[in-house]
């Protein structure tokens, strides 16, 4: 395991890369929320500790919400899970390896590299797609938006306000979304590329 502040350090150095390679998702209108959700909520410098714990109470939340289903939410969680664990292996990896911090971009894609986490890597865009997909299904039921907001006090007193939060920010960045195609078309060409060109693959 990584020390927390390389791992906090590899969280901020992503969130940056993300918003230098997704800049012009940011700058379009109907995908400005949704960007600013994938990167901060679904990719962000965050400890998705407490959402994994409070999903294990979401049994007593799920009749609450209309449409929302323990699979939409099976989902994101394992997202989130697979990209903490990636991000630890590659955190450790400098860490180990004595780089220092602030470490390059060179070194980053290095260590990338080095853990082989190829497959795992597709997974997680695999994922990206999946959970984005059913977001914006659920963004399309009214009445969900409604319960999430009036469900704020009670899943913060059930101990799930985090993850509640995250529910409510994605169902809110998906609402302008009209057409989602092109942007998991855009996320996942980029991150496939990158990938690919990170495993000396093309």
């Amino acid at each position: 395991m990584p020390s927390a502040k390389y791992y906090n350090y590899l969280q901020i150095f992503q969130a940056k890369r993300l918003e230098r390679d997704y800049k012009h998702l940011l700058a379009e209108p109907q995908y400005h929320g949704l960007a600013q959700f994938f990167l901060e909520d679904m990719y962000g410098p965050y400890d998705f500790h407490a959402r994994d714990t409070q999903a294990r109470r979401l049994h007593q939340f799920i009749h609450l919400a209309p449409g929302l289903s323990i699979e939409d939410i099976e989902v994101t969680l394992d997202l989130l899970n697979l990209t903490v664990r990636l991000d630890q292996q590659v955190a450790d990896w400098l860490e180990h390896n004595g780089v220092a911090l602030p470490f390059s971009e060179a070194q980053y894609e290095d260590a990338y590299y080095r853990v082989n986490s190829f497959e795992p890597r597709v997974r997680q865009i695999e994922l990206i797609n999946e959970s984005l997909r059913r977001v914006h299904r659920l963004s399309r039921i009214s009445l969900l938006g409604t319960a999430l907001n009036n469900t704020k006090t009670f899943a913060k007193l059930m101990g799930m306000g985090e993850l509640h939060r995250f529910l409510r920010r994605g169902y809110q960045a998906l609402l302008p979304v009209h057409d989602l195609k092109p942007f998991l078309t855009q996320v996942t060409h980029t991150e496939l590329d990158r990938l690919k060109r990170i495993y000396r693959l093309v």
